[in-house]
């Protein structure tokens, strides 16, 4: 055994992370990137400079027009150590890297290999890595929730229904309600599934929604305060539902024309907007949406059918903000991961494994995507996701190394295959 290996089976988490981690910070020092900054950089220097967690956006002040947990870390980070935005390059390279020990540790749940290759090849994951790099965006967070809650998810499915796995559970589930809303139909299965599995002891069960209402209720809090009346997480949610829902919708933030969904809308709904508050401009989109649904069912299945194949495969405006030679590269890689994908799928259906993680891994895309599908669909939004993809994957890949044998680096007491 060489070293590597040696340290490797003593020190699995640590290795996985420090190679992703630090092969990152290789990348900052070399590319010494000028990052991309969005909505979440100007509520934040706008906190700071003391008017206010809030940015201006068609015509309005807004107060809830965007996910909070990153503005927060970027407050952070600037009132401690001043306005670098590289220390938040190095916080995105921080969580993705924390994702590649989560996937490490769902993907031994099949065998050490797995775990191992899943994770590294989810370390170099280009559109993770591109974000992680060159955009201030939540991304690499969002990820790192999904695995965290996919990961506690197994943990009580499978019967550990401790208090620090339910607590856990309950406050991730909060956390991501504050930053993919689209998660909240794979929180309300799960509960159900759960609510089945303690029935005989209902107050464990309560230890999840506790929690969860413990992180959601001081935003929902704010937003009562500042609007007088109960508001959803967002006040964007109400744009995001139209952006995807109207009549020049194509499923994506884009339209036919190539302009945003917004500028490519009629002069005088633009400018109706203009004259409403950050409430009433919520209200406007949702009743011009909520109007398109109902006058056109057939249309809107087509749209949200449209959206889901989106989700999992290329839109005609996938890549429009970036370069069609990086987008050409990841085409390449997502066609070779999703056929690998297929082989893993195909080799444990004919060697008849059930694992936990598999049920868990539909639910959660099934859900996530059908939601997401309710309103519009971005490569990004998948890309939070394609870690657990990576894990069939390397199944797959594995399972061709191996000739389609089950391998032998099975560990029985870390897996859950019944």
């Amino acid at each position: 055994m060489n070293n590597f290996s040696k340290l490797f089976c003593e020190y699995p988490v640590l290795v996985i992370f420090s190679i992703v981690f630090f092969f990152r910070i290789l990348a900052i020092v070399i590319f010494q990137p000028n990052p991309m900054t969005l909505e979440y950089e100007t509520a934040a220097l706008n906190f700071l400079s003391g008017k206010g967690f809030m940015l201006e956006r068609f015509n309005v002040i807004k107060y809830a027009d965007f996910s909070p947990l990153y503005g927060f870390i970027s407050i952070i980070v600037y009132y401690f150590f001043g306005h670098h935005q590289i220390l938040l390059l190095i916080i995105n390279s921080f969580f993705t890297s924390l994702s590649c020990i989560y996937i490490f540790f769902i993907g031994r749940m099949i065998s050490y290999e797995v775990g191992f290759v899943a994770s590294t090849l989810v370390g170099f994951h280009p559109g993770l890595l591109y974000y992680d790099l060159f955009y201030l965006h939540p991304l690499s967070l969002d990820t790192l929730l999904f695995m965290l809650i996919l990961y506690f998810s197994i943990q009580i499915y499978k019967g550990e229904f401790s208090f620090y796995n339910l607590s856990m559970l309950g406050i991730l589930f909060g956390l991501q309600m504050h930053e993919r809303g689209t998660i909240v139909l794979y929180i309300f299965i799960f509960s159900l599934l759960l609510l089945v599995k303690l029935k005989k002891n209902f107050m464990k069960f309560c230890i999840v929604p506790c929690f969860f209402i413990i992180v959601v209720a001081p935003w929902l809090i704010r937003n009562y305060s500042l609007y007088k009346q109960m508001t959803p997480m967002l006040t964007v949610t109400g744009e995001l539902l139209w952006r995807g829902n109207n009549s020049l919708a194509t499923g994506t933030s884009w339209a036919e024309n190539g302009m945003d969904m917004f500028s490519a809308a009629p002069e005088s709904f633009q400018q109706e907007i203009f004259k409403l508050d950050e409430i009433g401009q919520k209200k406007r989109f949702e009743q011009e949406a909520i109007k398109f649904i109902v006058n056109n069912p057939l249309k809107f299945l087509q749209l949200s059918l449209k959206k889901v194949y989106y989700f999992w495969w290329f839109s005609p405006y996938t890549g429009k903000m970036y370069s069609s030679y990086l987008l050409n590269i990841y085409k390449v890689y997502y066609i070779f991961i999703l056929s690998f994908f297929f082989v893993g799928v195909f080799f444990l259906l004919r060697n008849r494994v059930e694992i936990i993680f598999i049920k868990m891994f539909i639910l959660m895309c099934l859900t996530v995507s059908f939601m997401q599908s309710i309103f519009y669909v971005q490569a990004k939004h998948r890309w939070a996701l394609e870690p657990l993809v990576l894990i069939f994957s390397t199944v797959g890949l594995l399972a061709l190394k191996n000739r389609f044998n089950y391998p032998k680096s099975v560990k029985p007491e870390l897996s859950l295959i019944k």
